[in-house]
């Protein structure tokens, strides 16, 4: 009998984060080889005669027309694809430090990220910010209502939140006692 069906499942890639996919196929006479046909795979990445994808991906990006072959010991094929396959670069922040006064908004103060899968979440992993004050959407704002020099680590991540491919920035915000 011919081949029942194959499967390759690629989700989301990052650069310099190690790949290892194995395809499935089914039915079909004795063992399967695999090829890959289409459009080249994103450098770093190679498919073995055994259906498993892997490597480390070396450059961000997308790639369309991505296909894969299957074929049985009896010459039956099946197609996988085509797929597109995305790779991205890691999530990368950039430290916020800045002054402000007990009880008086603070001018919002954006944070600088690339890379990843939007959208981004935050999240505080150490430290404390002042009461009133948060990090969402990729800025930090509020009404300090303390004083005193906060330091606090926020991590970052995509919409896959791997922590390989996250990364954490430092808060530092030096909030003044309001002058009367």
């Amino acid at each position: 009998t011919g081949l029942d069906s194959s499967q390759l499942s690629v989700g989301d890639l990052y650069v310099g984060l190690p790949v290892s996919l194995q395809g499935v196929a089914t039915g079909g006479t004795g063992s399967f080889s695999w090829s890959s046909v289409g459009a080249a795979l994103p450098d770093g990445l190679s498919l073995s005669s055994s259906g498993l994808l892997s490597g480390t991906p070396l450059l961000s990006g997308s790639w369309t027309g991505v296909s894969f072959r299957v074929a049985d010991q009896a010459g039956a094929a099946s197609y996988v694809g085509p797929l597109g396959i995305d790779v991205y670069d890691p999530v990368s922040a950039s430290d916020v430090f800045a002054y402000g006064v007990e009880g008086v908004v603070l001018s919002p103060l954006p944070v600088t990220v690339s890379g990843g899968k939007l959208p981004y979440s935050y999240s505080v992993v150490g430290g404390a910010l002042p009461a009133g004050v948060s990090v969402a959407g990729g800025v930090v704002s509020g009404t300090p209502s303390e004083t005193g020099v906060f330091n606090a680590t926020v991590r970052v991540s995509d919409v896959n939140a791997i922590p390989a491919v996250s990364d954490e920035f430092n808060v530092e915000l030096d909030i003044a006692e309001l002058l009367q």
